[in-house]
């Protein structure tokens, strides 16, 4: 049940760049659509209706995944820097932050009703409320493509709209192509053309990336915080507990969030990852000896920091490098060694931790942290 969402997704991030062909914000339209369907199949009280619903559920948001970061450089001028490409990352951890908040609402005992409890069909509301909005938006008043969009299409009156949109309504049509700095975007390839030098290259910095952005260890520290949070409790203090310290995550994550959208505008990309790398691969150890020595405070306070590191650097930055170092397929590729990556680890996680030790488990995540650390000094290059 756990994995449909991440094997869905797999499948969505490709599906989201063939889909992007026809328009971003076609896609966008689609996509949302197909959201909506997924939450109410997911909200049916039938076993097999919940499989099928969280695998819809990250097929389309792979889609998402995948559509998002090139629409964004395709309509921010270049000159604005990083901060445009990180606002999805700052939206993201506010999602996640409004899920953990209203989960706390739901029973999760049997003394609290969780078994006749129906309120979590209520809490699938907000993201179809959501959703709903972004479709009205993209309906009635967001009704431009992107500047690459028609550019391929040939369309030069709508490129003029929206060039003139994006800069300002005064400035003449002329002048923008002067400095265009959309003309600057990655080329759109093939699938296939991926297979063939340059695009080769290109595909294996965006992989590798994709693929080292779960190599961090993310997923292992936030699959403990359950058990930091709720040791020594026991019933509804430890479930309250969880609740409580994946609130914390969340907070911190998004206050993360907003200083890399800050920092992303001076600072090149390739620093700032670096940066985060050298903090992760610092906190790794640390995890692990507090593990091995039960200093659950220390442990708890180094689960805080890791995540933080994270989302000030590897989680804030990955999409909004691939999107400028790549095309349209080379984002939807990315997205599914993304979300392979995700699942592999998700595995190889659950297998160390139930047959080894967490220390192990930490300890394997610094040994592909320092592989990440080489892979980005050999292979990346900055651009800011």
């Amino acid at each position: 049940m756990t994995v449909l969402i991440p094997f869905g997704a797999i499948f969505g991030g490709y599906m989201g760049g063939l889909m992007a062909e026809g328009g971003r914000r076609k896609a966008f339209i689609n996509i949302a659509r197909g959201g909506i369907c997924s939450i109410v199949v997911t909200t049916i009280f039938n076993f097999w209706a919940l499989c099928a619903g969280r695998f819809l559920m990250g097929l389309f948001l792979g889609a998402y995944v995948a559509v998002i970061p090139m629409t964004i450089a395709e309509i921010s001028p270049a000159a604005l820097g990083g901060p445009p490409g990180v606002t999805g990352q700052v939206q993201g951890c506010l999602g996640a932050l409004l899920a953990g908040l209203l989960g706390m609402i739901v029973p999760y005992s049997s003394a609290e009703g969780a078994l006749e409890s129906r309120s979590w069909r209520f809490i699938f509301a907000v993201p179809v409320l959501v959703t709903l909005v972004q479709l009205f938006l993209l309906l009635f008043v967001y009704t431009l493509e992107t500047p690459l969009c028609y550019q391929y299409a040939g369309d030069q009156e709508g490129y003029e709209k929206i060039m003139n949109t994006i800069y300002n309504k005064y400035t003449t049509v002329n002048s923008l192509l002067d400095e265009d700095t959309h003309s600057k975007r990655p080329v759109e390839q093939t699938a296939g053309e991926f297979l063939t030098y340059p695009y080769r290259n290109i595909l294996w910095v965006a992989g590798g990336l994709a693929f080292f952005h779960q190599g961090t260890g993310i997923s292992a520290v936030t699959f403990y915080c359950g058990e930091i949070f709720t040791m020594g409790l026991q019933d509804d203090s430890a479930e309250l507990a969880a609740g409580y310290g994946i609130l914390e995550t969340d907070i911190t994550s998004v206050v993360a969030a907003f200083i890399i959208l800050y920092i992303s505008f001076y600072i090149g990309r390739k620093t700032i990852l670096q940066a985060g790398q050298f903090g992760m691969a610092f906190l790794l150890p640390c995890l692990a000896l507090s593990t091995m020595y039960e200093m659950h405070t220390l442990r708890l306070v180094l689960t805080i920091a890791f995540v933080f590191v994270f989302n000030v650097s590897y989680g804030g930055l990955l999409w909004l490098y691939i999107s400028e170092i790549i095309g349209r397929m080379g984002v939807a590729l990315s997205a599914v060694i993304h979300f392979s990556s995700f699942l592999l680890f998700g595995i190889l996680i659950n297998v160390l931790d139930a047959t080894i030790s967490a220390t192990v488990v930490y300890l394997t995540l610094f040994v592909l942290q320092c592989i990440s650390i080489i892979f980005v000094h050999l292979d990346m290059i900055d651009n800011k």
